[in-house]
């Protein structure tokens, strides 16, 4: 399409405008995500939070770059990384961007063994069939990352153990979420490649 759009009048370059985007949305990788906390309780409670969907960043196509170069020492997922985020969020809420590239404030992260990724179906359920759909299920132990959990990513590409390395996939901003020694929380996320 075109590239210059300052001789054209108003009318033109909003149909323009309009084309670009419909242009954009129609081409290119689309991902999906959702994700959902399972917590037990010392005492034995469960809870089960509800699905929710999160934010998958634009650094996402510099991983699928990587991955179909085979490019030497990139891989795909690796690290799931939690974040206080701030206090402030508790009453004034903010969202993630696709633009972002790391936690506002990561307090931890824990590598994501590859048994702990499978394929789902359509319905949600694991199956060893290829698909376009994967779900991660972790779990996060009495001991690991306790403290206020407000924002969360999955991290690949040339992660490792460090803060703010590999390439973001996704970003989720969530309620306040206060992590304890007498708690463990199964975190699972999907991913659903269009």
């Amino acid at each position: 399409m075109y590239s210059d759009r300052k001789n054209f009048n108003g009318e033109e370059r909003s149909i323009m405008e309009i084309g670009l985007k419909l242009e954009q949305e129609n081409t290119g990788l689309k991902a999906i995500g959702e994700f959902q906390d399972v917590i037990t309780y010392a005492n034995g409670e469960v809870e089960v939070r509800p699905w929710q969907t999160n934010v998958i960043v634009k650094d996402i196509g510099k991983l699928v770059a990587c991955l179909f170069k085979a490019h030497s020492g990139y891989s795909g997922v690796q690290y799931w990384a939690i974040g206080s985020g701030l206090d402030s969020w508790d009453n004034n809420p903010v969202n993630a961007t696709e633009n972002d590239v790391k936690l506002v404030n990561e307090i931890g992260r824990k590598t994501i063994p590859a048994g702990s990724i499978k394929f789902v179906d359509g319905n949600g359920n694991v199956t060893t069939s290829i698909t376009n759909r994967i779900e991660i299920s972790l779990m996060f132990s009495e001991s690991d990352v306790n403290g206020k959990w407000r924002e969360f990513a999955i991290f690949g590409g040339n992660a490792t153990g460090t803060k703010d390395s590999g390439i973001m996939i996704n970003h989720k901003v969530h309620d306040i979420l206060t992590k304890t020694n007498n708690m463990t929380v199964e975190r699972k996320i999907r991913f659903t490649f269009n």
